[in-house]
């Protein structure tokens, strides 16, 4: 692991795998319970060290669009390739996506990929039918809407330049000459951080968290992210002003009260 420059969380998530495998097999696991390995673990960590990761952050509508814009930039892309970047990053934005329902993995089963004949236009919308999402625990597919917007962060535009003159089932996101290579997790990574040092999951969380600053209820958060709980309260970060705002509200705000809340479900210390 080491040779091929594999991160210390790297190599112990892979061993991890490699112990479930052992169980599933219903083989040996004296290896992974003498502690020779965790010891080498802790060896492993000592030498490399513990790379560090890129935050998850959230990617607002401005962060989009100088992400955008800094892809445009990029000369060693292909002007394909840039169109691909572009609405996988647009849509991904717009339509609340998480990374797995954009990219292609080594694992990922091709009938799960997203394609030309997944997108559906209308006037001033596009459908797209996700064939996987995490929202969508059955495999039944899920429609997301992608609104036409008319500027250079528009899901719409950029999808239109995917979609004309390719065959339905051609890759949506294709990379290379031909378009036909759909495009792995690894070069949506790699793009994003070279262009403003993010990772895959802001998408998600930074579409959940612009809407809340811009003041959406939490109904319209979950509508958007097609969310079945209230579980998108975690994708929402608040700034430290906000934080410190809702502090002072709710700790703060009355300094003259009784020691102890006149309440049923707070005990009175001073009378035990």
């Amino acid at each position: 692991m080491s040779s091929t420059g594999h991160s210390y969380h790297s190599a112990k998530h892979e061993l991890g795998h490699l112990c479930s495998h052992h169980v599933d097999l219903g083989l040996s696991l004296a290896g992974f319970e003498c502690g020779c390995l965790e010891r080498a673990l802790c060896g492993y960590k000592c030498i490399h060290g513990a790379w560090h990761t890129s935050a998850k952050l959230p990617i607002t509508l401005p962060l989009l669009r100088r992400l955008a814009a800094a892809v445009d930039t990029f000369s060693d892309l292909s002007a394909c390739n840039h169109a691909v970047f572009k609405a996988a990053f647009t849509l991904s934005f717009a339509c609340f996506l998480c990374l797995g329902e954009v990219v292609w993995d080594w694992h990922t089963n091709p009938a799960v990929v997203l394609r030309i004949g997944s997108v559906e236009l209308a006037a001033d919308h596009a459908i797209i039918t996700l064939p996987v999402s995490k929202t969508d625990p059955f495999r039944l597919g899920i429609k997301v809407v992608a609104p036409l917007v008319g500027s250079p962060e528009c899901p719409i535009a950029h999808l239109c330049h995917l979609l004309s003159g390719r065959p339905s089932s051609a890759p949506l996101f294709g990379l290379g000459p031909s378009g036909a290579d759909p495009l792995p997790r690894s070069s949506f990574i790699a793009v994003l951080r070279r262009a403003i040092a993010f990772t895959g999951h802001s998408f998600r969380r930074g579409a959940a968290t612009w809407v809340a600053h811009l003041g959406a209820s939490p109904e319209t958060i979950q509508c958007l992210g097609c969310w079945n709980s209230d579980c998108f309260q975690c994708y929402v970060d608040h700034s430290a002003s906000e934080r410190c705002d809702l502090s002072i509200a709710a700790l703060f705000s009355v300094r003259d009260s009784p020691l102890v809340p006149d309440s049923a479900s707070w005990q009175d210390m001073g009378a035990t």
